[in-house]
């Protein structure tokens, strides 16, 4: 996309301008070819044969197998499976759809999954045009030379194959037998190469031509090696050399030789095609020939087809031409009839395109270096301005006077006068501002928008210098960048700023009332700068991502309502646009042209047959004729039929392979697949699509889900379980809005062999069959065993209930102390928290631990140690209340659990209870000693928030710290939330 920046004129003025010479008049212009090789997945680009199926796939038959162009993915072509030989000859695709390739060695048929053989005897096509369908259940064979009829049933399952020509004749009539090529016509006559000569045979009856080769080297071997029927009734035919036609009601073919072939020189394959305006396509040794009743026109390098020469044609159902070639790959001519090109290489002055003018049956171009005119029939380039050197710049602005001088603006800022029919330019004036365009009034006013304001002059008056417009700067601004500008049906000249909106109509100016949306939040980004007036007299407008705009007057108001691009345009940047007199709206970006006819959308590239995707500001223009010119930075596009680009696009989307794991099944309708735990996959293709990337396909698993999703060329299903299924899928391409038909394959996975019904069946009769034997045999045991199983279960009842006591004694109960284990007191500790926080009541917990008790398991051994344990352990248990727990902390700690105390009451119990137990005695038989211990508690009740036993017990773990720092044999109490640590000392008083 180039679009002129709106800066100061100094800026504009600094773009330099390279010279341009003096370009003859040419007629040769560009068009677009699409290739495809190896690198896209074509095992080998030397082509001999192509074909379209009945669901619109290509298959290419190659130096190294058959492929399938499928459209899909970076590598579009898919190699088929079946032919055990490289190189193919041949391939066709009858009436029936049955796809037949053929090679040296066989003849073969596509069964949907893979070729096979269609007989067990060799079968021989030396090349192309060697298969022909006689009708929907026959097929014409050249083999050998030979002609065979192959007939099958309609699903292309051979049932015989047979000489089409009896002995008798064949003996009679030896060119019979040195046959190279075949094609029935439309009457259902069979036309033959035979030899040197072309066979009928219809009706049982045979007729020989000899086309007059007398101009022909006598010493080239010509023998015919294609055919074909055209609308007109003609008969075309092709030797390695020549071609030659038989038109209706004549009795002789008449040879049309192809120019561009040197004497002696011949081609490998001379294949021959018809395109919808009926213009017949053979090859060359520069490209292709295209004759249009008359003479033939050669389409080579010169016009952008890089290659020697075609090999085949094919025709897709949207009219697209496919090019097969001889060791260039495939080619695809896009826009074929409809979009051509003209570049600097094709008369030019440059290829960058910033102004276009139609005027009758000639179009005016301004470039990068000069000025253009073409002529149609056909569009041939000259370049008007050719008297030296071309010195003023980019030409943004053009017009035609009354008498038939054109003016010519440019963006620094100079006025021209040229002379068409000499190219004498006579620089009349230069105002100091970038110039955009050029807007006649009709009145004899020319009326200049310019990166500094509005400036006129009046025709009648050339040499009176241009006058700026004071009175509109009172609503734009002075010296606004007025960057577009359009004359309406009523003769209303509108112009536009980023940010505003005049018009001139009567000699008056005006501000339109305007909704101000269109101008809101523009500021930033650049604002409007492309404005066209519309046939029906609204106006539309856009700027770089300021979106379009549709302009209408309602009850005098000038509204504006936004044009929502499709989501996958949204990114584009418009930078011109056109409305056209069919209702469409054009709208150049930086990706190519965006066309709208008001209900559908279309998105016209490179891979559509654009020179460029690049487009120039303001240069898109209709011409009388109906047909649209758009101006690029890589040259001059015209679209000879902008209505075609709305017919119903034909888009075919089909499956073109089932995979389960690493196995490839048949595609067919109602499989039925075992079970298995590896993946589904299903690879989708949209036949013969041009560019892949703007395909979106859409699928659902009916049966596993009924919504649509969007996916890739490739569907995947990890694991489905045993059922019915049916897969629906389908494709739209967002370029040129076709959406193909909904197609389906349906399917059905088997159970595994342990969910079958007759597994399910077994084991149920096995089930019953042992329930049964079982059923009898404790039938059998049952009473004698009653009377015993009731006594046994009477002293067993007994004994599980001490041992359950006994064994539950011991799981809470420690084996030393007698107190509860650490599990145990655990449990109670949390069943209390519970139920403090339950019944809004308070809880104490407090550990204690014998101070320096490793002193007396060193000073008097651990049978002493464990006396004073127990002792210890003893005394807790006689000064706590019935229903106070202790337990066994670990070593010499212990866990009290004190309920229902207040913060006072807790506080003098627990001081209490170490006055009680301090100073304890123990008798051991090895000793007797005294025992002191600390104690650190902490007090929880129902002000306090939700609390953990694990938070409780570390709280009295660090008061014993605190009790034990602090010099032992003492208590040390805390809150639940401290905030200071109380010591409590005990001394003789408490005691």
């Amino acid at each position: 996309m180039r679009c002129l920046s709106k800066a100061p004129f100094t800026l504009a003025v600094s773009i330099t301008c390279a010279l341009a010479l003096f370009i003859p008049h040419s007629r040769a212009q560009q068009y677009v070819f699409n290739s495809w090789n190896q690198d896209q997945g074509l095992g080998n680009i030397s082509i001999a044969a192509m074909t379209f199926d009945h669901k619109g796939v290509l298959w290419i038959a190659t130096g190294n197998g058959v492929y399938r162009f499928l459209g899909v993915g970076p590598s579009s072509f898919v190699p088929t499976a079946g032919i055990t030989e490289r190189l193919i000859t041949d391939i066709y695709t009858d009436v029936s759809g049955n796809v037949w390739a053929g090679t040296y060695s066989n003849l073969y048929r596509w069964n949907g999954n893979s070729f096979v053989p269609v007989t067990r005897d060799p079968v021989s096509i030396w090349n192309a045009h060697h298969i022909a369908a006689l009708d929907a259940t026959h097929l014409l064979v050249v083999d050998r030379n030979k002609l065979y009829l192959l007939t099958h049933d309609g699903g292309g399952n051979v049932v015989s194959y047979q000489p089409f020509f009896p002995t008798s004749l064949l003996r009679s009539n030896s060119i019979l037998t040195h046959l190279s090529a075949i094609a029935v016509a439309p009457d259902g006559s069979i036309w033959m190469g035979c030899a040197h000569q072309i066979c009928t045979w219809g009706n049982g009856n045979l007729k020989v031509w000899s086309p007059d080769f007398a101009r022909l080297n006598k010493n080239i071997q010509e023998f015919w090696v294609s055919f074909h029927f055209a609308k007109n009734g003609s008969v075309w035919a092709t030797t390695i050399r020549d071609r030659a036609e038989l038109t209706p009601g004549s009795g002789q073919f008449v040879v049309h030789s192809v120019s561009s072939l040197a004497p002696g020189e011949i081609l490998r394959q001379t294949p021959i095609a018809e395109d919808a305006l009926g213009r017949i396509l053979t090859s060359t040794t520069e490209g292709l020939a295209r004759w249009n009743g008359s003479q033939w026109t050669i389409v080579s390098a010169r016009n952008g087809l890089n290659i020697d020469a075609a090999s085949c044609f094919a025709f897709d159902a949207n009219g697209n031409l496919w090019i097969g070639t001889g060791g260039r790959g495939l080619v695809l001519w896009a826009g074929y009839g409809n979009l051509e090109a003209w570049t600097r290489d094709d008369g030019l002055p440059a290829s960058g395109i910033w102004s276009i003018l139609p005027v009758g049956n000639r179009l005016f171009v301004g470039t990068d270096r000069g000025i253009a005119s073409l002529t149609a029939s056909p569009w041939a380039v000259k370049n008007i301005a050719a008297r030296g050197k071309w010195k003023f710049g980019q030409v943004s602005g053009l017009f035609v006077d009354a008498q038939g001088m054109l003016w010519a603006g440019t963006f620094s800022g100079d006025i021209l006068r040229i002379d068409p029919a000499t190219g004498h330019t006579t620089l009349v004036h230069s105002i100091p501002a970038l110039i955009f365009k050029f807007i006649p009034d009709g009145s004899g006013r020319v009326w200049i928008p310019t990166g500094e304001g509005i400036y006129s002059f009046d025709l009648s008056h050339p040499q009176t210098p241009p006058r700026r417009a004071l009175e509109p700067e009172h609503w734009i601004g002075a010296h606004s960048s007025v960057s577009s500008a359009c004359r309406s049906a009523d003769g209303s000249l509108w112009f536009l700023t980023s940010r505003n909106l005049v018009r001139y109509h009567d000699g008056s100016w005006s501000h339109p009332d305007l909704d101000r949306t269109i101008f809101s939040s523009r500021t930033d980004n650049g604002g409007l700068s492309s404005l066209s007036c519309a046939p029906d007299g609204s106006l539309w407008t856009s700027g770089d991502h300021a979106g379009v705009w549709h302009l209408a007057v309602r009850d005098g108001i000038l509204n504006s309502r936004q044009l929502q691009l499709p989501e996958e345009f949204s990114g584009f940047s418009p930078v011109t646009l056109a409305a056209d007199s069919g209702g469409r709206l054009w709208i150049g970006t930086d990706r190519g042209v965006l066309v709208w006819n008001g209900s559908g959308w279309r998105h016209l590239t490179h891979k559509s047959g654009l020179i460029s995707n690049d487009i120039d500001q303001g240069a898109i223009a209709e011409a009388p004729d109906g047909s649209l010119w758009i101006g690029s930075s890589g040259g001059l596009i015209r679209i000879a039929h902008p209505s075609d680009l709305f017919s119903p696009v034909s888009l075919d989307v089909n499956i073109y392979s089932i995979q389960r794991g690493a196995s490839t099944l048949s595609l067919q309708q109602d499989l039925v697949l075992p079970w298995s735990g590896e993946p589904l996959r299903l690879q989708l293709a949209a036949a013969a699509v041009v560019d892949a990337g703007n395909i979106s396909f859409f699928s659902r698993l009916v049966g596993l889900n009924s919504s649509w999703i969007s996916t890739g060329g490739e569907v995947v299903y990890p694991s489905l379980g045993p059922g019915a299924y049916h897969f629906e899928f389908f494709a739209r391409n967002s370029d040129n809005g076709s959406t193909s038909t909904v197609q389906s394959v349906s399917f059905r996975i088997l159970p595994p062999w342990w969910r079958s019904w007759w597994f399910f069946s077994l084991a149920t009769v096995i089930a019953l069959a042992v329930l049964w034997w079982l059923y009898r045999l404790r039938v059998g045991v049952l009473e004698s065993q009653r009377r015993t199983l009731e006594e046994t279960v009477r002293e067993r009842t007994r004994d599980l209930e001490l041992s359950q006591e006994s064994l539950r004694i011991q799981a809470s109960r420690d084996a030393l102390t007698g107190l509860y284990n650490r599990r145990a007191i655990f449990e109670v500790l949390e069943r209390e928290t519970l139920r403090v926080q339950r019944e809004h009541t308070s809880l104490t917990v407090a550990l204690a631990d014998i101070d320096y008790f490793k002193q007396v398991n060193d000073t008097y051994g651990h049978l002493t140690g464990d006396a004073a344990l127990r002792a210890f352990a003893a005394a807790i248990t006689a000064n706590i209340r019935p229903y106070d727990y202790a337990g066994r902390y670990g070593g010499e700690e212990f866990l009290l659990i004190l309920p229902n105390l207040d913060t006072h009451d807790a506080e003098g119990r627990l001081a209490q209870l170490h006055a009680a137990i301090s100073h304890l005695p123990v008798a051991a038989e090895a000793a007797e000693l005294v025992i002191n211990w600390s104690m650190g508690a902490v007090i929880f009740d129902a002000s306090s928030s939700h609390c953990e036993v694990s938070e409780l017990v570390s709280i009295a773990d660090e008061a014993l710290y605190e009790a034990k720092r602090s010099g032992r044999d003492r208590l040390v109490v805390l809150p639940f939330h401290p905030s200071k640590v109380l010591v409590m000392n005990v001394d003789s008083t408490l005691r």
